[in-house]
């Protein structure tokens, strides 16, 4: 800044001086229209500060916040349950998708079911499903799902009991659910069979009377045999985990395929009913 500003910055600053500090009538004149001409650049910096603190608007109550406050609580809670519902809905709806078109690429009958009840002391032993006689479930019916990517199917068990519109079913981890089995990959043949275990722990499968020193490994997969008990051929039952020798026979400890905390809906086999023959007559003597 060069000399001659520095003069001129000096009389302007003590005029305004003179004009603030003088009570004269033209000294008064002067301040009013001074006071007229930056009125409207206070009133602006005030509007800005007022937007920034957030008083533009008429302020509200510590009652009126609390208030707002418990509503918008409340409501987020409501969302919350409603999008936790829409996503159980969107998963049920995808599994069944999953089971319908799995049902269409079989050649044999299935008949959908939903378990409706289980019991916490049986839980990895029996079910109720919502399906019975009157839909073509019969005793004996096995049940399964698919599995994995390729929708391999899976036994889940049978059917012990039919009524008319509901049906109380074994599944493949129980005592009295037997199927003949083998192992994938093998010509190893026995009989897995369910292993009474309390609720609190996972279930596992026994493949019994399998020949000593037999060549089994962990992680090889355990499919039925035949149509022994009405089971069909080539179904998966599970995968070998631990394998013991034994004096006379060894077993295998199988891990069913199907996880069976996750089992909302099923898919029974529909068998075709055995014929019954009236007894022929006797002959006349």
């Amino acid at each position: 800044m060069n000399r001659l500003n520095l003069i001129a910055l000096a009389v302007f600053t003590g005029l305004l001086v003179w004009v603030f500090t003088f009570n004269s009538p033209k000294t008064r004149l002067i301040q009013t229209r001074v006071n007229a001409a930056f009125a409207s650049f206070k009133r602006s910096g005030a509007e800005v500060q007022g937007a920034l603190s957030g008083n533009a608007d008429i302020q509200k109550s510590p009652a009126q916040l609390l208030s707002e406050n418990e509503r918008l609580t409340i409501e987020n809670a409501e969302l919350r349950v409603y999008k936790s519902r829409v996503d159980q809905l969107q998963s049920e709806v995808s599994r069944l998708d999953y089971l319908l078109g799995f049902v269409k690429r079989q050649d044999t009958a299935l008949i959908p079911a939903k378990i409706l009840a289980r019991k916490t002391a049986a839980w990895y032993r029996q079910a109720t499903i919502d399906k019975g006689r009157n839909q073509g479930v019969l005793d004996g019916s096995p049940i399964v799902i698919p599995t994995g990517t390729d929708g391999r199917p899976a036994l889940v068990g049978r059917v012990a009991r039919a009524d008319a519109n509901e049906a109380e079913i074994l599944f493949i981890s129980d005592e009295l659910c037997k199927v003949a089995a083998r192992i994938e990959g093998s010509g190893e043949r026995g009989l897995l069979e369910g292993m009474r275990v309390s609720a609190a722990r996972r279930p596992e499968l026994r493949l019994r009377y399998l020949p000593r020193n037999a060549a089994i490994k962990q992680g090889q997969k355990v499919l039925s045999h035949d149509s022994t008990n009405r089971f069909p051929p080539d179904i998966l039952l599970g995968t070998v985990i631990d394998f013991r020798d034994g004096d006379a026979s060894s077993e295998a400890i199988v891990e069913p395929a199907v996880n069976l905390d996750d089992l909302p809906y099923v898919l029974v086999m529909q068998l075709v009913p055995e014929e019954t023959h009236a007894p022929p007559a006797a002959a006349p003597k």
